[in-house]
C-alpha cells in the first residue's frame, strides 16, 4: 500500500506526509546531512600545536622557554622585576600582544600552529610564575 502511496506523491523532492519520493523519512535524512556536516566542520577545525594540548607548563617549555627562560633578545624572564605591570595589566594583555607579536617576538611566539587558547595558556603559566617566591 505504501508503495502506491509513494507512486501517487509527485515526482521531485518535495516532501509530501514527511517522507522523501525515495522513501526515506525526512528525520532520518536530515540527520544523515547534520553528521556530514558535523564530521565536516570536525576535520576543518584546527588541532593545534603539541596535539592540541591545553597544558601552558608544557606549551611554555616547547614554545617560549627557548627565549623566555634566559632573557633571549630581551625576552622578559619569569622574574616579576622583568614584568612591573602584569598585575594591571592582565592575562588578556598579555595574551594578545603573545598573539599578535610585539617588539622583535613574532606572533604566537614563531610558532603559527599554535590556537588562541594554547597561547593563552602558556601566558596564564608564565603569570602565575611570577606570583611564586
Amino acid at each position: 500500500m505504501s508503495a502506491l502511496f509513494l507512486s501517487s506523491c509527485s515526482a521531485g523532492s518535495a516532501s509530501t506526509h514527511g517522507i522523501k519520493d525515495d522513501g526515506t523519512p525526512d528525520q532520518v535524512r536530515d540527520a544523515g546531512a547534520k553528521a556530514e556536516k558535523s564530521a565536516s566542520d570536525t576535520k576543518d577545525k584546527k588541532v593545534g600545536a603539541f596535539g592540541g594540548s591545553l597544558d601552558g607548563q608544557l606549551i611554555y617549555e616547547k614554545a617560549c622557554a627557548s627565549c623566555h627562560a634566559n632573557g633571549f633578545n630581551g625576552a622578559p624572564r619569569l622574574v616579576a622585576s622583568d614584568w612591573p605591570h602584569y598585575k594591571d595589566l592582565g592575562v588578556d594583555h598579555y595574551t594578545y600582544s603573545a598573539i599578535q607579536g610585539i617588539g622583535i617576538m613574532p606572533a604566537r611566539g614563531g610558532q603559527p600552529e599554535l590556537l588562541d587558547e594554547q597561547v593563552r595558556q602558556a601566558v596564564e603559566y608564565m603569570l602565575q610564575q611570577l606570583d611564586r617566591p
